[in-house]
């Protein structure tokens, strides 16, 4: 199926399309609560992480970390031990990377 075959218009076409295509493959998407439509503008998360132009951490994650690294820098109390912040920046670097 390619783009000329979409089914409707706007929006409520491209996700009557999604859902065909998945079940072609096997797979249903959920109705209702879970099915969200997001906008170019908005924010669009998949588990947790953004994925509008390309994937990377939410701003509140970024601005957390570069928090925690500044407090292990200081020398103040921090709320994650060194060892989680290593897996928070390796986290950080396999997503930028991506």
């Amino acid at each position: 199926m390619d783009g000329g075959e979409l089914r409707g218009a706007g929006w409520w076409g491209r996700v009557w399309t999604a859902r065909l295509i998945a079940s072609e493959h096997g797979y249903t998407l959920h109705r209702g609560r879970k099915l969200r439509i997001r906008r170019r503008h908005q924010r669009q998360l998949v588990t947790g992480l953004v994925v509008n132009e390309r994937v990377s951490l939410a701003r509140e994650t970024r601005q957390w970390l570069r928090a925690v690294e500044h407090h292990w820098a200081e020398g103040r109390p921090s709320t994650v031990s060194r060892s989680e912040l290593a897996g928070w920046r390796a986290f950080r670097a396999m997503i930028e990377r991506g």
